[in-house]
């Protein structure tokens, strides 16, 4: 193995999706943000695009006419209104399975009580 002082960092960016995009991440078209998909391209988002070495204002084969647009405060409400629902929807399913008996009872704290699920905000 070389020597530490020899090693460099190789940009392999060309054969893998980056972590987060520059460009989709702020795309009103996204399918959600637990896949590489959107309007566009439902299968998936091609790395080009993805990595930021694309713009995709311009046409791309296979985009279907569908493009780029930024997300408008509408969007980013409803974002933030579906994630509540689904904090929501997590508290009462939980609180369900626990009575059932198919949930271990939540542990006695002399911490504060837990805060109720419709008072929870979203980042955004």
């Amino acid at each position: 193995m070389r020597p530490l002082r020899f090693r460099v960092a190789c940009d392999d960016s060309e054969f893998r999706y980056a972590g987060t995009s520059p460009v989709c991440e702020d795309c009103r078209h996204r399918i959600g943000f637990d896949r590489l998909a959107c309007a566009a391209f439902p299968d998936r988002i091609p790395k080009e695009i993805w990595n930021g070495l694309r713009d995709h204002r311009s046409s791309y084969p296979g985009d279907g006419g569908i493009r780029f647009e930024p997300r408008t405060a509408e969007d980013r409400e409803r974002q933030r209104q579906l994630e509540e629902e689904l904090i929501a929807w997590y508290h009462r399913r939980t609180e369900e399975l626990r009575a059932a008996g198919k949930l271990k009872p939540r542990p006695a704290t002399d911490d504060a009580p837990p805060v109720p699920p419709e008072t929870h905000r979203a980042a955004g």
